[in-house]
């Protein structure tokens, strides 16, 4: 039962390891990169005295072109309770 195992493991790695292989020309391609964040802070010890909770929603969008360069924007929305 353990050399079953033993070789089920050692055929798993050796798979992973042949997926993993690729031709360095297939990293020089265009796409895109979306991205979105959120989050919420709640302050603590002395700013708690004089600031409330924090939430905030954003996206990004970036392109990166085939020359490896990466352009793109973000954006934030914030809301602030006392």
């Amino acid at each position: 039962m353990k050399i079953k195992h033993l070789l089920l493991s050692i055929l798993t790695l050796v798979s992973l390891e042949v997926s993993a292989q690729f031709n360095i020309r297939d990293t020089t391609i265009g796409f895109s990169i979306i991205g979105a964040t959120a989050g919420y802070e709640i302050p603590g010890g002395d700013l708690a005295d004089r600031f409330g909770s924090n939430f905030h929603i954003g996206g990004s969008y970036h392109y990166k072109f085939r020359t490896n360069w990466i352009i793109g924007f973000e954006g934030i929305s914030s809301s602030a309770t006392r």
